[in-house]
């Protein structure tokens, strides 16, 4: 902590710990007397500033304003950066350039004031304290002025501050009008004298040598004490001993602050619109009577208590950058342990392939030896009986010799043994195909493949996301879900497959207030789906069915790739609803059907029901008809019946050219569209279909519920309280869901992909009932199964 608070304490112009700090404009601090080297250099000090008017650090010099009084000579005689001849390391001064002959000593804190003074008096005859560019702001020093021209220059207002690199407004009186920072003068001194632990502060008034360690020093006498020499200094009842004391210290700063505008005042307040302390004639009589001041206690307790806040606020981030340094460090230790291991498991695998490809080229090149040495021993063996073969075949010339005898007799003797040699050789001297190639294109090394190994031969990555598929994923029965695999990363092993339920909040009650709170939406979304994830593991393919789930509840679903590298990042979930009860099992039964075979067809499992245009439709095709053609309706029910408990369906619409009709009907009115020879039918045969409303039936409400599907909209009944005829449309897909309790009378209609209510009825059941579908027109349903 030390180590962070003494750059704090250094001087931005003299690198060195701060000696009489003025706070500028700008609230940065920086040495008085650098500030005036600064304006000495650049040639910025009138003639105004006389040496009389500049504070020094020596005990006879005059004050800068009358809220800056001069230092005892206590502390002119001890170096502030160091103890018993001692310094610090770290306390030790930067090296400095300057651009006339003299420079500041390294480690020195003492400033001595007979330099200064000389040099304020030449008026630039020697140029001290001229820095670097870039610690005035940037900005190039000028010239010195001579004495003569720099009493006919106006003073010049703005200051380069070295720490914010912006020109601040002096005022008319200079740096002479600037506060002391004699807290900052307190912090030095304590820093000080913490960093150098053995240093102690003698007693001024000790006659024994050598003297006490002082342990208060007194503000009014601006002398240290021992405990006796204080009580001997300091009587009961004289007015000495009403004077302010503090701990040893070499920094008397005055009791209170006074005003650089009436150096006779005592600060007591502050201008909330200059943001600086005044006193009251400021208030009353200078440039702050028209400001908002505050007095200085009321100012001290709200600074203190923001200062306190800010201390607070910023060391609970500082703990937390210490623990997340912290975390990050041990990250670090574990990296490098890590890579250790990961560097030497590759060397492992690499040298692995290395050792196989060193088997395999001594297997190779094994092979190869014997298949040449091989081939090289046929060709040998053939040479050699060729060989033999010619040396044979001397023969012929003693044979040639034999010729030349005329006598018949001699000729016969010998010629006979010739010829019978000669006929065996013949026999002998046959070619022989050599099946052996003169090259080795047949054994050919296949590398290709190995070197693509080696090419390819990389790290192995973490699987990319997959992409659900919404459209095929749906939720009947059980939960079918489809995914896409991922078009990037590592190859997929398998998937990891989640889900979760969605909490559902109960909506607010008519006319209760709710309290209106800002919420994040990723907390209320996290709040929504409180519930922990239920994982599947080891999924291969790329789609699964999840049974068992609960009836009528929000399940949202994502699914990750898996490989040997780990696992990859789980895809947006999507949200799918399960059926709100159990799936109603029945068929469409041909003999529940209000026309003939012509008209509809039945699949052989009763999940499909296909009808065709009438006969009066197709008699007309490719002609104007001459009169009206009628639509009758094909009504269609299932081979169940539901008297108790909660059932849900749904019907697919695969193709409807006009006008469909899903729902339930009652026994009663099952009985009259499939025999209405027996009662009087209530249709007109228009396709308004309004009969299908269950509030016009003439059977009454005993004969079921049903909506009209048409062009992707469904048309809801108009209200039993209704007088008109009017209903209203609701876009859906084309599976509806028709649910039935039995138990609390109650029938709804649902939009099937989405398992959202389009409809509800109540008390319209008052005895068994049975899917029904109506058809007017051709068109193509099944069941969902």
């Amino acid at each position: 902590m030390m180590e962070n608070l003494e750059k704090e304490l250094i001087c931005p112009i003299c690198d060195d710990y701060f000696t009489t700090p003025i706070v500028l404009p700008c609230h940065h601090n920086i040495c008085h007397k650098c500030a005036r080297e600064c304006l000495s250099s650049l040639g910025r000090l009138s003639n105004a500033g006389s040496v009389e008017s500049v504070y020094s650090v020596s005990g006879g010099s005059p004050p800068l304003s009358p809220n800056s009084p001069p230092k005892t000579s206590i502390s002119s005689n001890v170096s502030p950066r160091s103890s018993n001849g001692q310094t610090s390391p770290s306390m030790q001064r930067k090296s400095i350039s300057r651009t006339g002959s003299l420079r500041r000593r390294s480690g020195s804190f003492r400033r001595q004031s007979s330099i200064a003074t000389s040099e304020s008096e030449v008026g630039g005859a020697v140029t001290k304290g001229l820095r670097r560019r870039e610690s005035f702001g940037g900005r190039s020093p000028r010239p010195p002025l001579s004495a003569s021209s720099r009493s006919l220059t106006p003073r010049v207002k703005n200051f380069p501050c070295p720490s914010c690199k912006s020109d601040v407004d002096l005022g008319d009186k200079g740096i002479n009008g600037l506060f002391r920072n004699f807290t900052l003068e307190a912090i030095v001194e304590r820093y000080k004298l913490a960093a150098k632990k053995a240093a102690s502060i003698p007693c001024g008034s000790c006659r024994t040598r050598p003297p006490e360690d002082a342990t208060k020093s007194c503000l009014d006498c601006r002398a240290s004490y021992c405990n006796v020499c204080y009580k001997n200094a300091h009587p009961w009842g004289t007015p000495r001993a009403q004077h302010m004391h503090v701990g040893p210290t070499r920094n008397y700063r005055p009791k209170t602050i006074t005003c650089p505008e009436h150096p006779d005042e005592r600060v007591t307040m502050y201008c909330e619109g200059c943001q600086k302390p005044i006193c009251h004639m400021c208030k009353f009589s200078g440039v702050h009577a028209n400001h908002k001041v505050s007095g200085m206690e009321r100012k001290y307790n709200v600074m203190k208590d923001k200062l306190e806040k800010n201390i607070n606020k910023v060391q609970g981030r500082r703990d937390l950058i210490q623990a997340e340094l912290d975390r990050i460090k041990a990250m670090r230790l574990r990296l490098e342990t890590s890579g250790v291991m990961f560097k030497e498991h590759v060397k492992s695998a690499l040298d692995s392939v290395s050792e196989l490809l060193a088997t395999r080229q001594e297997s190779l090149l094994e092979r190869a030896e014997t298949e040449v040495s091989t081939r090289i021993d046929v060709v040998q063996n053939m040479l050699e009986a060729y060989e033999k073969i010619l040396q044979d075949c001397n023969v012929i010339e003693y044979a040639q010799e034999i010729l030349k005898e005329t006598e018949h007799a001699c000729f016969v003797q010998a010629a006979r043994p010739v010829i019978s040699r000669m006929h065996k050789m013949a026999d002998t001297m046959k070619l022989k195909n050599i099946d052996v190639s003169d090259d080795f294109k047949n054994m050919s090394i296949t590398s290709d493949k190995a070197l693509e190994a080696v090419g390819d031969l990389n790290f192995l990555k973490i699987p990319g996301i997959p992409t659900m598929l919404p459209n095929e994923s749906y939720a009947y029965k059980d939960v079918k879900l489809c995914w896409k695999e991922p078009s990037d990363g590592g190859k997929v092993d398998s998937y990891n497959l989640e889900y979760r339920m969605c909490i559902q909040h109960s909506p607010t009650k008519k006319g209760q207030k709710t309290k209106q709170t800002k919420v994040d939406t990723a907390d209320q979304s996290e709040r929504n789906n409180s519930t922990s994830w239920t994982g599947i593991q080891g999924i291969t393919t790329s789609q699964h069915t999840i049974c068992s789930l609960e009836y009528g509840q929000e399940y949202e679903f994502r699914v990750q790739a898996v490989n040997a590298a780990g696992c990859g990042t789980f895809c947006d979930a999507i949200s799918l609803r399960t059926a709100p009860g159990s799936v109603f099992n029945f068929r469409f039964d041909a003999t529940k059907i209000n026309s003939g075979k012509d008209t509809v067809e039945i699949s052989g499992n009763g999940m499909n029901a296909t009808v065709f245009p009438n006969s009066s439709i197709l008699d007309n095709v490719g002609l104007i008809p001459k009169t009206a053609v009628s639509l009758n309706p094909v009504y269609i029910i299932g081979d169940q019946k539901i008297t108790s408990g909660r059932h849900y369906w749904e019907i697919v619409i695969n193709q409807s050219a006009y006008v469909s009709q899903v729902g339930v009907v009652s026994e009663k009115k099952s009985r009259l569209v499939l025999h209405p020879g027996d009662q009087v039918s209530t249709d007109s045969g228009h396709d308004s279909c309004e009969e299908a409303d269950v509030h016009e039936d003439p059977l009454g409400s005993d004969c079921g519920v049903m909506i009209n599907h048409f062009m992707g909209k469904v048309r809801l009944p108009s209200p039993k309280t209704s007088t008109t005829k009017d209903t209203s449309a609701v876009t859906v897909s084309n599976t509806l869901g028709v649910l039935v309790d039995c138990d609390n009378s109650l029938v709804s209609l649902y939009d099937g992909k989405t398992k959202r209510v389009v409809f509800t009825s109540e008390g319209c059941i008052r005895g068994p009932v049975y899917p029904g579908l109506v058809i007017v027109g051709a068109g193509s349903f099944s069941i969902r199964c």
